[in-house]
């Protein structure tokens, strides 16, 4: 059996991003996780804490990096990255999981 891919995305959104944009982002994010084939956890949130700005938290598991991979070659992905750089810069963290 191969190992599970975590896939943990934090994006730090621009100031001058409004409340609104946000809500967007987050939505956009959410249907990334309908219907990928692979996808056992995904979780996509705001992070309460604000005091260094407003951070988006994008958390999956896939069953595998195969899975991951495809994924992350969709057209819906590519979609929401071109929308996420225009708002957002962000940090990724991704590891195996036995």
């Amino acid at each position: 059996m191969s190992e599970a891919y975590r896939h943990i995305v934090l994006f730090g959104i621009k100031h001058e991003v409004d409340e609104s944009t946000r809500a967007e982002a987050v939505s956009l994010l959410r249907e990334l996780g309908h219907n990928a084939v692979g996808l056992r956890e995904w979780t996509v949130t705001e992070s309460i804490d604000t005091r260094k700005g407003h951070v988006i938290v994008e958390n999956g598991l896939f069953e595998s990096p195969d899975a991951f991979e495809e994924f992350r070659s969709s057209d819906s992905h590519v979609e929401a990255g071109a929308f996420m750089r225009d708002i957002a810069d962000w940090l990724v963290a991704d590891y195996l999981e036995d």
